[in-house]
């Protein structure tokens, strides 16, 4: 077990897993924190090379395969009431007595509730994006969310459009704050393009609400008026045949690079030699949408390149539309096409001031521990408050 000798708070971190490549806004926060002391609880451990970090728990569901492991959870969860999973997790919280639980996307709020209850413990959960724009289209999770909004403590998101959205979709508006996903800018270095060719670059999952499909569209039509251009593209995921069809129906073989997947660090390489990133976010036909932002868009104005991506959720509120940086609307190609041709013919650079302003981690996360602060002192203000109540009752 993790013990923590501390006279800081102790923040529990709830991840799925730690971490995928494309949740580094939940990795600044954690190693970033500086008057409380993050744990991180998750059920598999990825990318440990890029992600390092010490004090992480990882409690895995039981596997299907695993045919003694999944009949042990049965058994338990049949004569106890929770899952072997649960038991586990709160002999972590008796050892570890945390301040706070911070469940990172809606669904391990709502797991982490009986903890919550049982210990007494704040709960704070961020939403991020599919976890508030498909979820709360299911009935089942429509029931959940009444119950963590009820009964969670305090839910954080991106930026004003996100708040707006989790409000319609029950949560107290008193219980809804902003917290800005926070980079560091001294880890980003000077724009530097190459000068052989005009790269245009997208980097995204292979998802419809990254809107790659509309990015090729733009890339086929501006390639028929300028012939030194290339595509660069970084990502994959479940539409990768369909991209890959496109590009050869559509004869872009020869200018256009899929690369896969690329760790943090190749990833800000591309970015620094392209000429101008790419990223026509969408809502999907099934509801699914950023929620907030792409953090890539925030890096990209550290970096200073400039960007054309759309009018969706919260990414106009992280950027401001001016010299090097185009919203479109959402699929409108010739309007992709018309900002690239802007970026071609003229010599753009992004300015820093905005991200430096509003996403700066080093000033961020001090907002952050401020919510984390205020939040476990108010807990503790109202249990000595019963106790003193209760104290009086018995006098009586």
């Amino acid at each position: 077990m993790i013990n923590i000798n501390t006279d800081k708070i102790t923040v529990l971190h709830i991840v799925n897993k730690f971490l995928e490549r494309t949740e580094l806004f939940i990795y600044n926060y954690i190693t970033s924190s500086d008057r409380t002391k993050p744990v991180v609880l998750t059920k598999e451990r990825v990318n440990i090379i890029e992600f390092p970090f010490n004090h992480v728990i990882t409690i895995p569901e039981p596997k299907k395969t695993s045919s003694i492991r999944s009949f042990q959870s049965k058994v338990y969860q049949k004569l106890t009431g929770k899952s072997f999973r649960r038991h586990r997790i709160e002999r972590y919280i008796e050892n570890l007595q945390p301040g706070l639980i911070h469940c990172h996307f809606g669904p391990y709020g709502y797991e982490m509730l009986p903890i919550k209850k049982k210990f007494n413990i704040p709960l704070i959960t961020t939403f991020y994006g599919c976890d508030m724009s498909i979820l709360p289209r299911m009935s089942i999770w429509k029931k959940r969310y009444s119950e963590l909004f009820a009964d969670g403590d305090l839910f954080l998101v991106e930026g004003p459009y996100m708040r707006k959205k989790l409000i319609e979709i029950g949560a107290p508006e008193r219980k809804v704050q902003i917290q800005r996903i926070g980079i560091h800018l001294d880890k980003y270095p000077k724009w530097e393009p190459g000068k052989e060719k005009f790269t245009i670059l997208f980097i995204a999952r292979f998802i419809e609400k990254k809107g790659l499909i509309y990015a090729l569209e733009s890339v086929s039509e501006i390639k028929k008026q300028y012939a030194n251009i290339e595509f660069r593209i970084i990502g994959d995921g479940k539409e990768h045949e369909k991209f890959i069809d496109y590009v050869k129906n559509n004869c872009m073989e020869d200018y256009t690079i899929f690369f896969g997947m690329r760790s943090h660090d190749i990833v800000i390489e591309e970015l620094v030699r392209a000429n101008v990133l790419i990223h026509p976010s969408v809502i999907a036909e099934n509801g699914d949408s950023e929620g907030g932002a792409p953090t890539i868009l925030l890096e990209a104005q550290a970096v200073g390149i400039p960007i054309v991506t759309t009018r969706h959720a919260d990414i106009p509120n992280i950027l401001e539309e001016g010299p090097g940086i185009f919203l479109t609307e959402e699929r409108d190609v010739n309007g992709l096409v018309v900002a690239l041709r802007k970026i071609i013919e003229n010599n753009f650079l992004v300015k820093r001031e905005f991200v430096k302003k509003h996403h700066d981690i080093k000033k961020e996360v001090v907002l952050l521990e401020d919510k984390y602060i205020k939040l476990y002192n108010e807990r503790n203000i109202k249990g000595i408050e019963s106790l003193s109540l209760a104290g009086n009752n018995e006098k009586r």
